[in-house]
């Protein structure tokens, strides 16, 4: 990294409400809070947890036609599995910027904040415990939040299971007909085949009961 680790903390935490609602900052920071945290009691790099945390949205609140040409000006892609799916591109746009403007070279660290909004097969840790924390900080006030949390702070790879199998579960009720394809690998990897089906069976026997964010904005970007 070109700059230490509390000039990056206070760069990237001067930048959130430039460029996001004061909603999106405590969500944010929710997200650093409980990466760092559970990176701590699993053995992981609480300041690269933080940076992730500190990451993963600063692009969220930006039209996806501008994402893509500033990740072309960049000479970044997006990723084939992606094209379909603009609501993932923040996470890639992230990502560059930690890389190119930033000087942050961590694999891992750069990997959570690009998955963050769908995981992947073969992801690492860093990425499993971003996901979780991203889907069940507790500013998210959905009910699963604090058993995802309660599990994922004795066991992270239980914790990474429920929060994705939740997760895929609440999008099924919602009547989603397309699911990324790396949230599928990820859930194939961590269940088996046959998983996404099950989870059809049951979503198709129980009421639509999602939760929102304020203002309706859905709460999941696995699909377009």
């Amino acid at each position: 990294m070109s700059l230490n680790f509390p000039a990056l903390v206070q760069l990237l935490t001067d930048r959130l409400p430039t460029v996001m609602s004061p909603a999106r900052v405590q969500h944010v920071l929710g997200v650093t809070h409980v990466a760092a945290t559970l990176a701590g009691r699993h053995g992981l790099d609480p300041e690269r947890a933080a940076l992730a945390g500190l990451l993963h949205d600063q692009f969220k609140e930006v039209e996806p036609d501008r994402l893509r040409r500033e990740l072309e000006a960049l000479d970044e892609r997006i990723a084939p599995d992606d094209l379909d799916f603009p609501k993932v591109w923040h996470g890639a746009r992230a990502a560059a910027y930690a890389r190119h403007e930033l000087g942050i070279a961590a694999a891992d660290l750069l990997e959570s904040v690009a998955l963050h909004s769908t995981s992947d097969a073969a992801a690492s840790p860093l990425t499993h415990l971003v996901f979780i924390a991203d889907y069940a900080e507790p500013g998210r006030k959905r009910a699963e939040a604090a058993e995802i949390l309660r599990v994922a702070r004795e066991d992270l790879a239980a914790g990474y299971r429920l929060a994705l199998r939740t997760k895929i579960g609440y999008l099924l009720r919602r009547g989603r007909a397309a699911l990324h394809p790396r949230a599928l690998r990820a859930l194939e990897e961590a269940f088996g085949p046959g998983e996404l089906d099950q989870l059809a069976r049951e979503a198709a026997s129980e009421p639509e009961n999602g939760p929102r964010k304020p203002g309706g904005e859905k709460t999941f970007e696995l699909s377009h």
